[in-house]
């Protein structure tokens, strides 16, 4: 019987491309030379989580230039529930400094998903009026934490044509520094993919009636969809509303249209922001 080392590398390759990461780790792990075959689809897709132990790992692939060379997609989890404590605005800074910053030096990056999460405990949310408060510090927070701390170093990067944010609220920008450098990210892109977070009440049925829902139907086009119109082949949105976007979104702003434009999961009713996918 043929062993999978005596396989030709174009078949080996073909068996990386198939299989799942974790398999891929598996092989890799099983030899040196498969080790060297598989290394870039190993590394080609990482995921950075708020803590040091995912920090570290992220510096150690840094630190070997023939695996930071591999990475084509970056997946950034962070943690926005700001209190506005030292601590909160500590950890903010060094996101950016030891997380977002480092983004440069990956040269064969293309691929960016920003994946916002809450640290708030579920008891917490036991009454309406705690729900929309934490609803509407979620909303303020993430909006900092985007556009000031990410923003500026996406723009920066050359090579990116593919951006998406999981548990984006729907937040109006004003900045004009930020407003400029998210054009800038747009412009790029050939393929953009939000998921768009928004306030909730207790039994959804009165989510029609808050305001910023109608705002956001407003300035998406503008803001999001509009500036994407040179580059972009693919759209995905997702609204953690049961209505979705319809038939609110106008996409006119996007002449000519993206090749493909996906609604996953909008015609349902969602989960909580918090645990929208």
């Amino acid at each position: 019987m043929t062993s999978l080392l005596d396989l030709p590398p174009e078949i080996i390759q073909g068996i990386f491309t198939l299989a799942d990461q974790p398999s891929r780790k598996q092989l890799r792990l099983t030899s040196a030379f498969l080790g060297a075959i598989g290394q870039p689809y190993v590394f080609q897709t990482i995921r950075i989580k708020p803590g040091k132990e995912s920090q570290e790992k992220f510096k150690n692939i840094l630190s070997r230039p023939h695996l930071s060379s591999s990475v084509a997609k970056v997946w950034l989890d962070a943690i926005v529930s700001d209190d506005g404590s030292v601590e909160a605005t500590e950890y903010f800074d060094s996101w950016q400094r030891d997380v977002v910053a480092k983004l440069h030096d990956l040269p064969r990056l293309q691929s960016v998903v920003l994946h916002f999460e809450d640290s708030i405990e579920e008891e917490v949310l036991e009454t309406e009026i705690a729900w929309l408060d934490w609803t509407s510090r979620h909303t303020m927070h993430t909006c900092s934490y985007l556009f000031e701390k990410v923003m500026p170093t996406l723009a920066s990067l050359p090579g990116l044509t593919e951006l998406g944010i999981k548990e984006l609220q729907n937040i109006a920008i004003t900045d004009p520094s930020v407003t400029e450098d998210l054009r800038q990210v747009l412009g790029r892109l050939r393929s953009l993919r939000l998921n768009v977070a928004h306030e909730h009440t207790r039994h959804y049925d009165d989510d029609i009636d808050l305001e910023q829902v109608h705002v956001f139907f407003t300035t998406l086009p503008l803001c999001w969809l509009k500036p994407t119109t040179a580059n972009l082949e693919h759209l995905t949105l997702y609204s953690t509303l049961y209505f979705g976007f319809y038939p609110k979104c106008d996409h006119s702003a996007t002449t000519p249209s993206p090749t493909t434009i996906n609604y996953p999961g909008s015609s349902r009713m969602a989960q909580p922001s918090r645990k929208s996918t």
